[in-house]
């Protein structure tokens, strides 16, 4: 009777649902059967929107941080500068007039001075908080279409909003590793990746491939494509790795092109 009551106690224990915190600690050390037993409930706000608020709100302080050490101020600057003058360049190879190429070297100069301003701070902060929401959703319907229709996987939109928001965790570390890295040596980090090392010219094709072999965003995707097989309790998740790192490359290439080759999208550049 004892071994009957400890083996019950044992099944609702292992069924019963994890807490927002054994999450995050299950994303780390065992994230397959954390997604497992979380795919057994129904899917609660906090565990999607608390680590997307958590990214964006340390988004926002690493951005005024790094933007206040002088060293990386000018370093912004001058990139900004070769970006505004690339742009001019193919503007010119387009034909356009002396006065629109005048018009557009005044938008440049003007946001040129507008970096390290206090509203540059306040715009900042709410491109930040607003864009960053908003992408959220926009990539995380991508994802969602993409398994829903592409892998006829049975996952609804909540999940799918979970998976991505619970790997927001690892872009957090992230951030935070790049800020500290940047404060102390007073160089601009977005990322640790092999791009940095072997690449010199971080406009290049070559760098955005290399940039890739980045170890929190391999973590992040990888992840992502466990959680998303594990949720439609597939036995094997290559298929959904496959799709997962596949879309993260694919649509990186195409931004590329788009930052590269189209004028509005230079902006957004970098």
């Amino acid at each position: 009777m004892s071994e009957e009551y400890n083996d019950q106690v044992n099944t609702d224990e292992e069924e019963s649902e994890l807490s927002h915190t054994d999450k995050i600690i299950g994303l780390v050390t065992e994230p397959a059967a954390m997604f497992s037993r979380t795919a057994k409930f129904p899917i609660k706000t906090l565990d999607w929107l608390l680590p997307v608020l958590i990214v964006l709100i340390i988004t926002v302080i690493s951005s005024i941080a790094v933007m206040s050490v002088p060293d990386i101020k000018m370093e912004i600057r001058q990139k900004t500068q070769e970006q505004i003058n690339k742009g001019l360049e193919i503007a010119a190879k387009k034909g356009a007039t002396a006065d629109q190429l005048a018009r557009q070297k005044e938008m440049g100069d003007k946001q040129l001075d507008f970096i390290g301003t206090p509203a540059a701070y306040v715009v900042q902060t709410i491109s930040i908080l607003i864009l960053g929401f908003i992408i959220f959703l926009i990539v995380a319907s991508f994802y969602f279409l993409l398994f829903k229709l592409g892998f006829k996987n049975p996952i609804t939109y909540l999940q799918t909003l979970f998976l991505y928001g619970i790997v927001q965790y690892i872009g957090t570390l992230s951030i935070i590793v790049n800020t500290l890295l940047s404060l102390v040596l007073k160089k601009a980090f977005l990322g640790v990746n092999l791009g940095l090392i072997m690449s010199p010219d971080s406009s290049s094709f070559v760098y955005l491939l290399l940039s890739k072999v980045d170890p929190f965003s391999i973590a992040t995707y990888f992840l992502l494509g466990l959680g998303f097989a594990r949720f439609a309790k597939a036995e094997k998740p290559w298929a959904h790795l496959i799709g997962v790192f596949g879309s993260w490359i694919g649509l990186s290439i195409i931004w590329f092109v788009l930052t590269n080759t189209v004028p509005f999208f230079m902006m957004f550049k970098g």
